[in-house]
Order: structure tokens, then sequence, then C-alpha cells
């Protein structure tokens, strides 16, 4: 085990390593949301509580792989058009009831609405495929996604960093608090488990209004 952990340590030390590995997850998470690209970017934010690795490096990388995937991701839609949800890569995610939600959710809250759907498993897909098909403002859809993802990242990676800079006081608190931090957990599983249901009744799976 310490192996592992001193493997890990030598890999975050250095730093094209971890662009590289965070560019790239970050790339394919926009084409493949179970990438973990996220989980990443907080276990990177632990290693740089213990001094290993670099805040700037992981979050620029992550940030740009995610920022290139999309404007890729919403190229590929913008040229094909709503033809792109028919075919079976695109179709397990999306289709027009799905678009026509997320037109109406994006013309609503506009950029909070883009960066909320990077906490709903499959949503930032949906919404980035979904701005391509509608033809969307290149430029500002650009922009509004780099510092979407700029803004997230940099969430996910100072989670990490404090959780990690926090943990030996937590572990000290276990012994008396532990049955409420597990109550605490379970209410926040609840709370995303509502959140993300909310959003596929509400905004994916109703009907889209007559027009």
């Amino acid at each position: 085990m310490e192996q592992f952990l001193d493997y890990i340590d030598d890999f975050a030390d250095k730093p094209l390593v971890v662009f590289c590995a965070m560019f790239f997850g970050g790339l394919l998470n926009t084409f493949f949301p179970p990438i973990p690209v996220e989980i990443g970017a907080v276990f990177a934010g632990y290693l740089i509580s213990q001094g290993h690795g670099s805040l700037v490096i992981t979050i620029s990388a992550a940030t740009l792989g995610m920022s290139i995937g999309s404007a890729i991701l919403f190229q590929i839609a913008k040229i094909h058009g709503k033809s792109i949800i028919k075919r079976p890569f695109f179709a397990r995610l999306i289709n027009e009831r799905v678009l026509k939600r997320m037109e109406i959710w994006l013309e609503k809250y506009g950029a909070p609405a883009l960066f909320a759907t990077k906490f709903i498993p499959g949503a930032y897909f949906c919404a980035v495929v979904g701005s391509g098909i509608l033809s969307l403002k290149t430029v500002k859809f650009y922009i509004t996604v780099f510092f979407v993802n700029l803004a997230a990242f940099t969430m996910h990676v100072y989670i990490g960093k404090i959780a990690g800079e926090n943990w030996r006081h937590v572990y000290r608190a276990l012994g008396k608090t532990g049955f409420f931090l597990i109550i605490l957990i379970a209410v926040a599983a609840g709370l995303t488990y509502l959140t993300n249901n909310y959003f596929r009744k509400k905004v994916l799976a109703k009907p889209p209004p007559k027009e």
C-alpha cells in the first residue's frame, strides 16, 4: 500500500504528466460522461494539500481539456443539426423532447443553467449538444463554457484540498460525531438523488409546450 501511495505522490510531482492526465481526462469526459474527471480533480486537490502537484496546472489542464472537448462536440452538433440525435452515440442521452426542454432551460437561466449541468450526470453532454443543434453564438458559447469549467474544476480541486488539510481534525472527531457525519452524508446523497430525479422529470421527461 505504501509503495502505491509513493507511486501516486511521484506521479503528482511530474507537472507534464499531471497536465496530460487532467487535460485528456477533461477532453474525453465531454464525450464519455462516466469518465470520473471530477473525482480525479478532487483527489488531485487532496494531493496538493499534502505537498504534491500544482493547483494551477491541475485546474488549468482540466479546464482546457473540457473546454476544447466541449467546443468540438458543439461544432459537431452544429454541423449535423437535429439529425445527430438519431445516431446511437447521441440518442442514448438526448432526443427531441430533451432538446426542447434544454432549449427552454438555457434560454431561461443562461450560464447558470450550464454550470448546474456540471453536477448532474449526463446533463452537461445534453447541454453542449443542445447548444450546438440550436446554433447558439459560437464565441459566446466558448467563453461561457470556459468560465463554467474553470469555476467547476476550481471548486472540485479546492474541495479536495480543504478535505486534505482538515482530515486529521475530522478523524479525531469521528469517534464522537461519526453518527452525525453518517447522517449528513446520507442526507447529502439523498439530496443529490432528488435533484437528479427532479431534473430528469421536470426538465428532461416533461413534454414540451405546445406551440
